[in-house]
């Protein structure tokens, strides 16, 4: 979903072991999906992030060479 309280969950998910190479490139896209939605484009309701962005994160290891600013 694009609830940010679901992305929260997931960067909180503690690891007994270490991450798979998946679990690190979902992280990677979940932390980017939480702070876009909370500082860098806000939408009036508070819960949910806009999906203008989304299509960047299909390859999260290309995030690096995104402009985000």
């Amino acid at each position: 979903g694009r609830s940010l309280k679901e992305a929260q969950a997931v960067l909180e998910k503690n690891y007994n072991s270490p991450m798979t190479e998946k679990e690190v490139h979902d992280s990677k896209t979940i932390l980017i999906v939480f702070l876009v939605g909370h500082m860098m484009a806000p939408m009036a309701k508070y819960d949910y992030s806009s999906l203008t962005y989304w299509p960047a994160l299909m390859g999260p290891g290309n995030i690096l060479n995104y402009n985000w600013g």
